[in-house]
């Protein structure tokens, strides 16, 4: 059947039909089925050998198919949509460590900038998700950790962690100096306020205990 479908594939693309996501598909059950072997024909079947596939084997964190695609010499860094992320982003966000690895090895973008749109940079987008690891192994690699977040909806990685309630990344990011008191340009807010609205309690007391404008506001209601 698989033989059948790569014949297919390739009268297609000789033809110079639209094929959509049915090669991506392909790679995906090719790589969960342990069917290397196949990829070099689905391959040939994409006009762009770089994108999606590369970016969708990354989203679903399918390291044999991310690593068959770096040695091929894909564009690693390929600059996301409006909405979107890069390879290095979307890996981040979705906790795929292996995969952050490779591409960090592979000289991936560690401090590209985020969409404008509801975008992340990779340190924003590991804190967002909760992946403690890779928040460490980016700003090991020198990640901007007071990256200035995207226009729309942005964060900054202090400010996603703490609305999502991490706890440990919050901890790791203060003791890195991140930005405590730093309001965003879309809602206004700092981590403190995201915190509190999310009701992550013990993150309030500890971002509260760091905030120069919290110790300044109580400065303030003392001498009243």
């Amino acid at each position: 059947m698989l033989s059948t479908v790569l014949d297919i594939l390739s009268g297609a693309a000789q033809e110079h039909e639209v094929l959509g996501d049915i090669p991506i598909q392909l790679l995906l059950a090719a790589s969960k089925g342990g069917r290397m072997e196949v990829l070099p024909r689905l391959i040939t079947t994409m006009a762009d050998k770089n994108a999606p596939a590369f970016q969708h084997a990354v989203e679903n964190g399918q390291l044999s198919i991310v690593e068959y695609l770096v040695n091929l010499q894909v564009h690693i860094n390929v600059a996301p949509r409006a909405n979107g992320y890069t390879s290095l982003q979307a890996a981040s966000l979705k906790g795929y460590l292996e995969v952050v690895k490779l591409l960090v090895a592979q000289r991936a973008d560690i401090n590209a900038g985020p969409a404008k749109n509801h975008g992340l940079t990779a340190l924003q987008a590991a804190s967002l998700g909760g992946h403690l690891k890779i928040v460490k192994l980016l700003l090991d690699q020198k990640a901007d950790i007071n990256a200035r977040p995207a226009i729309t909806r942005g964060l900054t990685a202090l400010q996603a962690a703490s609305q999502e309630g991490h706890l440990e990344i919050v901890k790791y990011l203060v003791a890195g100096k991140a930005d405590v008191d730093y309001r965003d340009l879309s809602e206004g807010k700092t981590a403190l306020e995201y915190a509190r609205e999310g009701g992550h309690l013990q993150i309030v007391g500890l971002l509260h205990n760091e905030s120069a404008m919290a110790k300044y506001e109580l400065y303030l209601a003392g001498a009243d």
